[in-house]
């Protein structure tokens, strides 16, 4: 019988993989294959732990790859390479104009665009030698979902929560289970099933001690202004929202003219704790219902109204009600549902969860 067999095995920060930047919520949990073929989960700890990052640094800022996800499983074990609160580089593929799942754009303002790494855990399927995902690989997976649903209630509605990473931007990742969704489907009903779990293993030290991101530029005065607005990228700020003047002031740097000595020390300082990346996002209000709320939505894109449905499929929901164009809903988070490519808005109606199809729906 599979066990679980879960690991705490974090790798060190870095810009390019474990950049530190706290999750703004799980919302959903995003499934992919490594498509690394005979690469275990092991394997993988040390490449995001020390290949990657070693490799980035000595490579220009164009030629950087950001990349990683939560947790790696393969035929004997599933370890978690970065803490379950942080972000992880796995599901923003393409920018968010690909993102088919419109409430997994991140409500932040200062994502302008919304971002899918800010409310997702990344599951990381290991893949055989000869291309296949082990059957218990695929079983260990189903556990760790199980483990998730566990820690995260909100993942508890397994059809809704779980989804592919194709789901959520059409890339062929899982490809066996974009090129057969019923291999999907069964992984989801194997989460679904009555397995006891046992406790995972206790924290592994890490092989390094996690570090800031990126060592400051070894020759006096060789960063350039651009390398700010990079860092500020990478970190998840965007850096139309700072001005570098502005930053300047805040660590002290008199005269700020922009000279490339003065824009190394304002990095180095930037990167040493006064961190510039926005304030937190305050936590979701509770309505009037007692459900959490993460937001409101403004009816568009219909005629007259949208209807307000009791679940997510509109061939088979009862309408509760509906919401005239230009009316504004809260919302409890979003839904893939069925029969609807672009997903459902869990919105709050009566006191209850109830549903809009996402294309009649926009954030505000």
């Amino acid at each position: 019988m599979v066990q679980l067999n879960y690991k705490v095995k974090h790798i060190k920060k870095h810009d390019t993989t474990r950049p530190g930047i706290k999750l703004l919520r799980v919302q959903a949990a995003v499934d992919h294959w490594t498509a690394n073929f005979g690469a275990t989960a092991e394997g993988h700890f040390t490449y995001f732990n020390s290949t990657l990052p070693n490799t980035n640094d000595r490579v220009s800022e164009k030629n950087k790859r950001y990349a990683s996800a939560h947790i790696f499983v393969d035929k004997n074990e599933a370890i978690e390479l970065v803490p379950l609160d942080e972000v992880c580089f796995h599901a923003n593929d393409g920018g968010t104009a690909r993102l088919k799942l419109p409430a997994l754009k991140a409500t932040h303002p200062s994502y302008k665009e919304g971002n899918a790494n800010l409310l997702t855990i990344g599951i990381e399927m290991c893949v055989e030698a000869d291309g296949t995902i082990h059957p218990d690989t695929i079983k260990r997976t189903a556990l760790v979902h199980k483990y998730l649903q566990s820690k995260f209630s909100d993942l508890k509605d397994t059809k809704n929560r779980f989804v592919r990473h194709f789901d959520v931007t059409g890339k062929n990742c899982p490809a066996p289970m974009v090129a057969d969704k019923s291999k999907y489907d069964e992984l989801l009903k194997l989460t679904d099933e009555d397995v006891k779990l046992e406790t995972p293993k206790k924290d592994v030290k890490p092989a390094s001690k996690p570090s800031t991101p990126s060592p400051a530029p070894s020759k006096k005065g060789d960063m350039k202004t651009s390398s700010i607005v990079t860092y500020l990228q990478s970190i998840g700020v965007d850096s139309s929202y700072l001005n570098r003047e502005k930053l300047a002031a805040k660590y002290g740097i008199k005269g700020y003219k922009g000279t490339a000595d003065q824009n190394t020390e304002l990095l180095n300082l930037m990167r040493k704790g006064s961190s510039p990346t926005p304030s937190k996002p305050k936590a979701p209000a509770k309505s009037s219902s007692g459900i959490k709320s993460i937001g409101k939505i403004k009816i568009v894109d219909v005629t007259n109204a949208a209807t307000i449905q009791d679940v997510p499929d509109r061939r088979v929901s009862k309408s509760l009600g509906s919401i005239s164009k230009g009316s504004s809903i809260e919302i409890a988070g979003s839904v893939k549902g069925k029969n609807n490519t672009r997903g459902y808005w869990e919105v709050i109606y009566k006191g209850k969860r109830a549903y809009i199809s996402a294309q009649f729906g926009k954030l505000i």
